[in-house]
């Protein structure tokens, strides 16, 4: 399955309650939309040094246990985008990729 990580690499934990993880699609093009959304729940923090990840259909306990739920791929193999935004939607992270 499919997954997003997001690593703290600063010295203080992280409160990630709130924020969302966007699925861009076709980013730079006439085509771009946004996908799936995936809305962390209260309480999510990050500790300093730690990591979590997203799936996409399938819960790893170990890894955070975070899930969009779909039943389908979320990131292509093709082009796409993933953002991280804080609760006031402010872009705070983000990572594109291209075939």
């Amino acid at each position: 399955d499919e997954y997003v990580e997001l690593t703290n690499t600063s010295k203080s934990d992280k409160v990630l309650s709130g924020y969302l993880l966007v699925d861009i699609n076709f980013p730079g093009t006439d085509k771009e939309t946004v996908g799936q959304t995936f809305p962390f729940p209260t309480p999510t923090v990050l500790e300093s040094g730690k990591s979590l990840r997203v799936y996409t259909n399938q819960i790893h306990e170990e890894s955070g246990g975070y899930s969009f739920g779909s039943g389908s791929a979320i990131w292509n193999n093709q082009s796409g985008k993933g953002l991280l935004k804080d609760t006031a939607e402010n872009v705070i992270a983000q990572f594109e990729y291209a075939k």
